[in-house]
């Protein structure tokens, strides 16, 4: 007789969550059966409802609320709209979220199992944190991570047919992946390009390999690219120069300049302009026009006209006095 309220469901109810989703104070109540996610008032009338494509084995509620169902992770706001989905190769039984290496990002781990069509059994159920970690001989049922030694990481407990504790020693890994990676920078600071780049590329392997975010990795593998370009065009430059092709060498010495200068390199960068100027004048210099020799026309009209009025004046004093002298 001291019933509030009910409704009836299309299947039977699988799971219930209480919790203030919409942080107003009051809480919501969270249920999930078949295919589908409910969440009621207090009042019992429905607020939010979301349908997966299939039949929904385990719900969590952290900063989203994260939803397994047949191969799929679904990841949901407060009000159980999806924000983003994930297909698996195999069946997801379970999920939790939790940041079990202390980085201020939750992780997702997921309880994984695969169906085996031949035997129609469950063949391999293991643990899944952005890649495999963990085979258990049955299918996980809970998954539990608590910080047992105090360390920062925290240390996974799984039920199966067996109890399972995983040690975390992800805080140990991180610090020995983080001296390699100053190890790397000396080499990138050196500026030997070639050692680091290779340095850099299996640390990013080791990195992928837990899931570890490779962004400051990937910036410095995105400068050396920039420095090799560089200096293959301003040694292209140079031997251009050398060989007196200044044209050629101009334009090498120009797309150099474009990445020392995206690299701050303001000492190369001045060096180039002044490459780039020596050029120039080499070329102006090549594409001069000599000065062309006078013709006939020029010596009769040009700046010679004076010489020739002065021979003509003297071959006519020159005659006159012959013809005088004959005369006599």
């Amino acid at each position: 007789n001291n019933v509030v309220w009910k409704y009836k469901t299309v299947e039977n109810l699988e799971k219930i969550y209480i919790e203030d989703l919409d942080e107003d104070g009051e809480p919501e109540i969270l249920t999930t059966y078949y295919k589908f996610i409910y969440v009621t008032n207090k009042d019992g009338l429905i607020e939010w409802s979301f349908k997966a494509d299939e039949y929904i084995n385990d719900v969590y509620i952290s900063d989203k609320i994260y939803a397994v169902a047949g191969k799929k992770l679904y990841i949901l706001d407060k009000r159980v709209e999806l924000e983003k989905e994930e297909e698996f190769e195999d069946q997801i039984n379970l999920v939790i979220v939790e940041d079990i290496d202390n980085d201020g990002k939750n992780d997702i781990l997921l309880g994984m199992s695969k169906w085996d069509k031949n035997k129609q059994e469950w063949t391999e159920n293991y643990l899944y944190i952005e890649k495999k970690v963990q085979d258990t001989n049955g299918m996980i049922r809970c998954i539990l991570c608590v910080d047992s030694d105090m360390d920062g990481d925290k240390e996974i407990i799984l039920g199966t047919n067996d109890l399972f504790f995983l040690k975390n020693d992800i805080l140990e890994i991180r610090e020995s992946l983080n001296e390699k990676y100053e190890e790397s920078l000396k080499l990138y600071e050196k500026k030997d390009f070639q050692n680091a780049k290779k340095e850099f590329l299996e640390l990013k392997d080791e990195y992928n390999s837990f899931g570890f975010d490779t962004t400051k990795i990937d910036e410095i593998l995105r400068k050396i690219d920039k420095y090799e370009n560089g200096y293959r065009l301003y040694n292209a430059g140079e031997k251009a120069f050398n060989e007196g092709r200044y044209d050629s060498a101009k334009i090498n010495y120009q797309n150099a300049r474009k990445y020392f200068q995206e690299l701050g390199e303001t000492d190369i960068v001045n060096d180039i302009d002044n490459k780039i100027k020596l050029c120039e004048e080499e070329i102006a210099e090549e594409t001069e026009t000599p000065e062309p020799k006078p013709g006939i026309k020029e010596y009769v009209t040009g700046k010679f006209f004076i010489l020739w009025i002065v021979l003509i004046v003297i071959l006519v004093v020159l005659v006159f006095i012959v013809k005088r002298r004959k005369k006599r």
